[in-house]
């Protein structure tokens, strides 16, 4: 069964990327159960909570910020982002603006990766 811990600790502990076959694999799941559960479970409050702040991210106090990029959905939806093959290769065009880099960064800085 997939759940969010188990996606996380898993994807955490990907060195560069994956592809979701080998994610589906390891975690004995099919593919397209991983698929559904990221779009259907991590994806839509991820961007939720990423479109709602953006704007507001740069007026908050350092420690709000850690704590908006030390909640689970928002390291799951980064973590999907840049360490699932076929999502990244998606991305890339996104991955290249200025505003996600931006994110980015601090998603690295305040997870500690």
């Amino acid at each position: 069964m997939l759940d969010r811990d188990t996606l996380q600790k898993i994807l955490r502990e990907v060195e560069t990327e994956i592809s979701v076959y080998d994610l589906a694999k390891k975690i004995g799941v099919h593919v397209d159960y991983v698929l559904i559960f990221i779009n259907d479970s991590i994806i839509p409050e991820y961007k939720h909570l990423f479109h709602t702040n953006a704007h507001q991210i740069p007026k908050w106090e350092q420690d709000k910020i850690e704590q908006f990029f030390k909640q689970q959905i928002i390291d799951l939806g980064f973590l999907c982002q840049h360490k699932i093959k076929e999502i990244k290769e998606t991305l890339k065009h996104k991955h290249n603006t200025f505003g996600h880099q931006t994110f980015y960064n601090n998603w690295i800085m305040h997870r500690g990766y």
